[in-house]
C-alpha cells in the first residue's frame, strides 16, 4: 500500500491521536480535565473512525445468525421430506447459503438425486409451511422447470414413471412413507394424476419451452411478461406484493461473500459454458446469478457466482470454469474478475488480480450490476417470479399474440400486448391456444388485425400473420395434448 493510499483511508484515526491526544494530554496536565475522562476520549478516539467498520461487521454476524436460524428451521424441511420416503436424502449443514434452495441441492446425496431433487422443489410448492424468500422462490421455480424439461410422458424411462410415481403420492394424498417402486403404470391415466401434475406442472413448462426455443423468443417473452405487469395486466394475480417482497429481499446480502462475475464475448457456445458452471457452483452450494449486458456495441453474457469462500481468481477458474471453457471454446473473449463488496457503491469494490476495463465498470455501473451482490438477479428476477405466479392456465391466458410473429417491429408488439383483451373478446379467445382452432378463418382476423390497428400495412400481410399464429398455436396445443 502506497503512503498516499494509507494516508487518505487513515487520516481521520492519524488526526485524532497525533493532535487530539496531546491536547487532551495536556489539559489533563493542566488539571482542566480529569484522568478518567481522559480515558474514555483516547478510546473515543480510537474506535470512531472504525465505526463503520464495526457496524457492517456487526451486521454481517446479525445476518449469519439469521442464516443459520433459517437453516435449521429448513433442514427440518428436509428431514420431513426424508421422512415420507424412509430414506436418507441430505447431508444436512449447520450453515446453509443465502439462497436454500440452491444449498439443498448442494447437500443432496447423489444417488437418486434426479428424483429426490424434483419431488422435493414439488413438496415445497404444495406442502412445506417454510417461508421461502421471493427470491428463493423464484430459484424454486426455475429448478423445478430446468428438472422437469427431461421428462417424457411419450417414451418414460424407468426413472420417468418412479418420478411420476413419487409426484402422485405427494400430490394424490396417498398414505405415507411413500417409495419409488410403482407396482404398475395405471397410477398415470388417473385424473388426479393428469390434473395435478401433468396440467399444473408438465404443461407449463412445455409451454414455456415451446415458446423461448431459441435466445430471441426468450428475450421477447421475458419482455411480455414485464410489460404485462408493468401496464397493468396482471394486478389481479395479486403480483405486486410478491415484487414488494422481492424488492426487500434483495436488500438482503452478507458483506463476507466473495463475488466473482464472468464475462463471455462472442462465443458460439456460450449459453454451454455458463450452464456448466453454473452447475459447478450450486453443487458447492454457492449461489449463481446470469444476465447480459452491453459492452463495445455488443452483448456480452454475465455470469454473477457468489461464494463463501476466499479463492484466487486462478484457483476460481480452475476449480470451475476451465474445464468448460477449454472443452467448448470458439473465437471470443472469456474475461473472470474477483471482488470483495464492501458497500453498495460500484466504487467501493476492491478488484484482485484481474481488473475490469474502465469500459466494462461503466457498463456494470449502468445497469445496477454488484451493488450488493443480489442487484444482478433482478435482471431476470421479476419476470421468472410473475411466471412462477402465475399458473398453467393464467399463463395461458394472459399471454398476447406478439410471441407468435417474433420479427414484428417492437411498436407493433406493443400494440398486440396493449389490445390483447380486446382481440381476445372480438374472436371468443379465452387461451393463447384456443388460436389453435378459433371460430373465425385466418383471412377473417388478419383482416380485423389490419384494419382496427394496423392499417399502414398490406392486407395480406396480416392475413400471412394470422395464418402464422394459428399454426404457431397448433404446435403448442398439439405439445399439450
Amino acid at each position: 500500500m502506497g503512503v498516499s493510499t494509507f494516508l487518505k483511508q487513515n487520516y481521520v484515526s492519524l488526526f485524532l491521536n497525533i493532535v487530539l491526544v496531546p491536547i487532551l494530554s495536556v489539559l489533563t496536565y493542566l488539571s482542566i480535565l480529569s484522568p478518567g475522562m481522559l480515558a474514555i476520549l483516547v478510546v473515543l478516539a480510537n474506535i470512531l473512525p472504525k465505526y463503520d467498520t464495526l457496524v457492517q461487521q456487526w451486521q454481517a454476524a446479525e445476518n449469519r445468525d439469521q442464516l443459520r436460524e433459517r437453516t435449521t428451521e429448513f433442514n427440518q424441511i428436509l428431514e420431513s421430506f426424508e421422512t415420507k420416503f424412509e430414506d436418507e436424502i441430505f447431508e444436512l449443514k449447520a450453515l446453509g447459503s443465502e439462497n436454500l434452495i440452491n444449498y439443498a441441492e448442494s447437500v443432496a446425496i447423489e444417488e437418486e438425486e434426479d428424483i429426490y431433487l424434483p419431488l422435493l422443489y414439488i413438496y415445497l410448492e404444495e406442502e412445506s409451511d417454510f417461508r421461502l424468500e421471493s427470491h428463493e422462490r423464484t430459484s424454486l421455480s426455475q429448478k423445478l422447470q430446468m428438472s422437469l424439461d427431461r421428462f417424457s410422458l411419450v417414451r418414460p424411462t424407468n426413472d420417468d414413471i418412479r418420478l411420476a410415481w413419487g409426484a402422485y403420492q405427494l400430490l394424490c394424498g396417498k398414505p405415507e412413507p411413500y417409495d419409488l417402486a410403482p407396482p404398475d403404470e395405471e397410477f398415470m391415466e388417473s385424473e388426479c394424476f393428469k390434473d395435478r401434475f401433468i396440467h399444473e406442472y408438465i404443461h407449463k413448462e412445455t409451454i414455456i419451452s415451446k415458446l423461448t426455443s431459441e435466445r430471441e423468443e426468450e428475450a421477447e417473452y421475458r419482455s411480455t411478461l414485464s410489460q404485462l405487469y408493468d401496464g397493468g395486466k396482471l394486478s389481479k394475480y395479486g403480483i405486486q406484493q410478491a415484487l414488494i417482497e422481492l424488492e426487500e429481499d434483495l436488500n438482503y446480502v452478507l458483506t463476507d461473500k466473495t463475488h466473482y462475475f464472468i464475462l463471455i464475448n462472442e462465443m458460439q457456445h456460450d449459453t454451454k459454458i455458463i450452464e456448466d458452471i453454473k452447475e459447478a457452483v450450486l453443487a458447492n452450494g454457492d449461489d449463481v446469478y446470469t444476465g447480459s449486458m452491453m459492452v463495445n456495441a455488443g452483448m456480452t453474457s454475465l455470469t454473477l457466482c457468489v461464494c463463501d469462500e476466499n479463492w484466487g481468481t486462478n484457483e476460481f477458474y480452475e476449480r470451475f470454469v476451465k474445464e468448460p471453457f477449454e472443452q467448448y471454446q470458439e473465437d471470443g473473449v472469456l474475461s473472470l474478475h474477483r471482488a470483495k463488496f464492501e458497500g453498495g457503491s460500484i466504487f467501493k469494490q476492491r478488484y484482485e488480480e484481474s481488473e475490469p476495463s474502465e469500459r466494462i465498470l461503466r457498463g456494470i455501473e449502468a445497469r445496477g450490476l454488484l451493488t450488493t451482490g443480489e442487484v444482478a438477479a433482478t435482471l431476470n428476477l421479476k419476470e421468472k417470479l410473475i411466471e412462477s405466479h402465475l399458473s398453467t392456465d393464467e399463463l395461458l391466458s394472459v399471454l398476447p399474440l406478439n410471441l407468435f410473429l417474433p420479427d414484428l417491429p417492437s411498436t407493433k408488439k406493443e400494440t398486440l400486448i396493449e389490445e390483447n383483451e380486446v382481440i381476445k373478446r372480438k374472436f371468443g379467445i379465452d387461451q393463447l391456444t384456443d388460436w389453435a382452432h378459433p371460430n373465425y378463418t385466418a383471412e377473417e382476423i388478419g383482416q380485423y388485425l389490419h384494419r382496427a390497428y394496423f392499417p399502414e400495412d398490406s392486407e395480406e400481410e396480416w392475413v400471412e400473420n394470422a395464418e402464422k399464429i394459428i399454426e404457431e398455436a397448433k404446435q403448442i396445443d398439439v405439445a399439450l395434448t
